[in-house]
Order: C-alpha cells, then structure tokens, then sequence
C-alpha cells in the first residue's frame, strides 16, 4: 500500500479515506478539496456576523445637548454648520482614523464654543425614547410655568428635561465612542 499525503496536514492519509468496496483498480473516494486560509477566515468572520445581525439589532444612539436660550431655528443652524467644519476637518484624514469620534469630538467642541452643553449620549429605542422624552417635556414645562422667559428659566427647564430622562431609564454616556 503506497503512502499517500492528506493535503492539508502533510501527513499519510487516513485508511478511512480509502474505498472500502473491492475492485480491481482500488480508487480512493474524492476528499473534499483543500480550503484555502483566505476562505477559512472569510467563512470565520462571515457567519457569526450574519448569525448576530439576523437575531440583534442595536438601537439608535442620539447625542443630547442643551441649548438654553437658542431657539430651534438657532439650534438647527448651528448644528449644521458645525457638522460641516467636523466633516470637513476628517475629510481627509487616512481611513485608519477613527473618524467618527473624531468627527463627533470637534462638532462638540464648536457647539458648546457657540453655547451648547453636552449632556450625554444616550442608547435605546425610539419608541421607548419618544415615550421618555414627551413625558418629561410635559414635566419640565410644568416645573417652569409661571416664570418669566429668561435664559435661566431655559436652563432649568432643560436640566429638569435631563434629570426626568435619566428617572425614566435614559442612560446619559459621557464618551463620544458608539
């Protein structure tokens, strides 16, 4: 019986990989082709990927600033347009850079230079986030109602905003990292 090499070991085939059957000429069973290393990893990283997005799915992270005294319009327009300097400043950086932090890094700085504060980053549904957020409108409204308008009525009425959420089960996340 001649020696014959597995193709992946290098070693003698096992006797098991042999036709068991009698016949004149003793032809071996097909083995099943070698895999490559690149096919193997392919196959690793694929299918816990699939298997994992196909049973979770991860809720939306928002990122939560007050913004006493601006006006929604104000708000909207600074949002934008700091937006616009963080990507423009990560444009070009080498695609090895982590340029979602640092994207979300330099739009925090230029909000808050324009007078917004972060409060936190905060991970959950939106369903349960809609929930959370129109309750504890109502009661931030409620806690300033009678006082005049005044920046400091704005800021306690957006503290009292943040403290319901976080009553409610709102997790305020200091990090910029998802």
């Amino acid at each position: 019986m001649e020696k014959d090499l597995h193709p992946l070991h290098g070693g003698e085939r096992d006797p098991v990989c042999r036709d068991s059957r009698p016949s004149a000429s003793r032809r071996e069973i097909p083995s099943d082709p070698p895999m490559t290393l690149r096919s193997i990893i392919a196959i690793t990283l694929f299918i816990p990927a699939v298997g994992l997005s196909a049973c979770m799915s991860v809720p939306p992270t928002r990122s939560i600033y007050k913004t006493p005294g601006m006006s929604d319009a104000e708000w909207s327009r600074i949002r934008d347009e700091c937006w616009y300097e963080a990507e423009k400043a990560t444009a070009s950086a080498d695609p090895m850079t982590a340029t979602s932090y640092t994207q979300r890094r330099l739009f925090k700085m230029c909000v808050e230079l324009k007078g917004a504060t972060f409060a936190g980053r905060v991970t959950m549904p939106n369903d349960q986030w809609n929930r959370i957020e129109t309750l504890c409108k109502e009661e931030a409204a409620n806690a300033v109602a009678g006082q005049p308008p005044s920046r400091g009525r704005d800021e306690r009425k957006e503290d009292v905003e943040v403290e319901c959420a976080k009553r409610n089960g709102a997790v305020f996340q200091q990090s910029l990292y998802p």
